[in-house]
């Protein structure tokens, strides 16, 4: 016959492992759900990046493809260049953060950049972006 004590420690380990195994998977699944929003942070950051990569280096018609429909219907490409040459030139930029939603089935995203101005000075912008047909691409005000 089994003893009482070692029936007992028998149930305390199998009670043990299972708590075990249940921490580990939360732990796995906690991971995965950081470097999932993280991953899905990446792509709309890239597409804010391009658009002022290409504004910085004069490329206003480049920067004018990387706009949504939305906002191509408020700017022709010749009224989004003379917008773009009304503002301070834009010298660098930085990403702060991003944020990425989805609501109503529409994803989109809010970059947030600091922007270095030709004068010098610093500017907090946020470019708002939409996924569009699996590109993500600026909407709204521009900067």
């Amino acid at each position: 016959m089994v003893s009482k004590a070692k029936t007992e420690r028998r149930v305390l380990r199998s009670f043990v492992m299972i708590v075990a195994i249940i921490a580990v998977g939360c732990s796995l699944l906690v991971g995965y759900s950081t470097y999932r929003d993280q991953q899905n942070k990446k792509a709309p950051e890239r597409a804010g990046n391009a658009f002022l990569n290409s504004l910085e280096t004069g490329g206003v018609a480049d920067a004018y493809t990387q706009l949504c429909s939305a906002t191509k219907k408020d700017f022709s490409e010749s009224e989004f260049a003379a917008y773009v040459k009304q503002q301070p030139a834009i010298k660098s930029h930085s990403p702060v953060s991003t944020d990425v939603r989805t609501v109503n089935g529409v994803t989109s995203a809010v970059v947030v950049m600091t922007l270095v101005e030709a004068g010098g000075s610093h500017e907090t912008h946020s470019l708002v972006l939409a996924d569009q047909s699996g590109t993500w691409l600026v909407c709204g005000q521009p900067y």
